[in-house]
C-alpha cells in the first residue's frame, strides 16, 4: 500500500458517485488522470473508519490470489484520510463503465434496485438472463469469479452499482445519409451523416469490496472474536450474500450462493466453479498472506495512526478470517 497527500489535488466535484460514503473526485497535477478518494463512513454510534482498510486489504488480498481487483491505496485531503483509486475508465478512449443496476433494468424495465420489494428478484438467474440479452454473455465467468472473491473476504455488499463493465466505443466509418425527398423539382438533399460504430466491452476490475473484513468493529469487538471462538464462527457463519437465490426472501451465505450457483441449471457452471476454487486454494499461501496482512501500514505516516491506523488485533482477526474463508471453500 502506498500514502498520498493529495491536499493540493484539483477537485472537480463532491460526493458526485453512488453510494453511502462522502466521496472526492480529484485529478492529479501534471497530468489528465482522475482519482476517486472515498472517506469511510462516520455516523451516529456507526464509526466504520476502518474501512478504508478492508479496501485496501481487499485489492491486496485478491491481486495475491489472482483475481482483478481494482488498486486502492490511503491518501489524506486536508487532514482526512481515505482510500485512494484511479478511474478504471479512460476518456480519451471513449471508454464508460455501465454498471450493474443500468444492465438489469435495460434486459427488465419494471425492475426498480431501490424498490425493496423486489430486491428478492436480484438473483444469479437473473443476471446471466440480462447479461445474455446484452450481448455480454462473457462476464459471466467474470462475475462468478467475483462471487468467490466476495466469499473470500466475506463482502456482503455486491449490489447492482457495484459490479459492471467498460464499454468502449469507437467511430470507424463516417458517410453522407442520402434521402430521397419528394418534392416538385425532383431532387435529392443530404439530410445527415451515417457513422459506423465498433462497440467493445470487457470486465471491469472487481471494486467497492470495503463492507467486509469486521470493518463495523470497534477495537473492543475485534478483540472480543479473537478470544471467544463462538463469536468469530458466528460473524463467519452469519456472512452473507446481496445476490439471491430463486425467490428466496432470505440472503444466502456465501458458500450456501455458490453451491447453489455449481447446481443449476443442469450444473452448467459447476466445473467452472470448481476450477476457480481449486485456481484460489492453490495459490493461497498462509504465511505470504499473513505477511501482506502485518506489513500493510509500513507506509502509513506516524502521525496519522493513532486516529487511522490498523491494531496488531485487527490484523490478526483479518488473517484468521480469510484463512477461516479460503478453508471453507474446500467444503462447496
Amino acid at each position: 500500500m502506498e500514502f498520498y497527500d493529495v491536499s493540493g489535488w484539483l477537485v472537480t466535484s463532491v460526493s458526485s458517485t453512488k453510494g453511502t460514503r462522502d466521496k472526492l473526485v480529484l485529478i492529479k497535477p501534471q497530468t489528465e488522470d482522475t482519482y476517486f478518494l472515498k472517506f469511510p463512513m462516520i455516523r451516529e454510534k456507526r464509526d466504520y473508519t476502518p474501512e478504508n482498510w478492508s479496501e485496501v486489504l481487499a485489492y491486496e488480498i485478491g491481486n495475491a490470489l489472482g483475481f482483478n481487483v481494482l488498486r486502492y491505496d490511503l491518501a489524506v485531503h486536508n487532514g482526512k484520510v481515505g482510500c485512494l483509486s484511479k478511474n478504471m475508465t479512460k476518456p480519451s478512449n471513449n471508454e464508460s463503465l455501465i454498471e450493474g443496476h443500468s444492465i438489469l433494468s435495460r434486459y427488465d424495465s419494471t425492475y426498480d434496485p431501490s424498490n425493496k420489494d423486489t430486491y428478492n428478484r436480484y438473483t444469479f438467474e437473473f443476471v446471466c438472463n440480462a447479461l445474455k440479452a446484452y450481448k455480454a454473455e462473457f462476464f459471466i465467468k467474470d462475475f462468478i469469479r467475483t462471487l468467490i472473491f466476495d466469499a473470500i473476504i466475506g463482502n456482503s455488499d455486491r449490489h447492482q452499482s457495484n459490479w459492471g463493465l467498460i464499454q468502449s466505443i469507437k467511430i470507424v466509418e463516417v458517410k453522407p445519409l442520402k434521402k430521397g425527398l419528394t418534392n416538385p423539382f425532383g431532387k435529392s438533399k443530404k439530410v445527415g451523416l451515417q457513422f459506423t460504430l465498433n462497440i467493445e466491452r470487457k470486465a471491469a476490475p472487481i471494486y467497492d469490496s470495503g463492507c467486509c473484513l469486521g470493518r463495523e468493529f470497534g477495537e473492543e469487538q475485534i478483540q472480543q472474536h479473537l478470544d471467544i471462538q463462538s463469536k468469530f464462527d458466528k460473524y463467519i457463519r452469519n456472512g452473507v450474500s446481496e445476490l439471491r437465490t430463486g425467490e428466496a426472501e432470505k440472503k444466502p451465505s456465501h458458500e450456501e450462493l455458490l453451491r447453489f450457483i455449481k447446481n443449476t441449471n443442469n450444473g452448467e457452471w459447476s466445473s467452472f466453479v470448481e476450477e476457480e476454487i481449486n485456481r484460489v486454494i492453490q495459490a493461497y499461501t498462509p504465511k505470504a498472506i499473513n505477511e501482506l496482512i502485518l506489513g500493510i501500514d509500513n507506509n502509513l505516516p506516524d502521525q496519522y495512526r493513532e486516529k487511522y491506523g490498523m491494531t496488531y488485533a485487527r490484523k490478526e482477526f483479518v488473517f484468521r478470517v480469510i484463512d477461516t474463508r479460503i478453508k471453507n471453500l474446500k467444503n462447496i
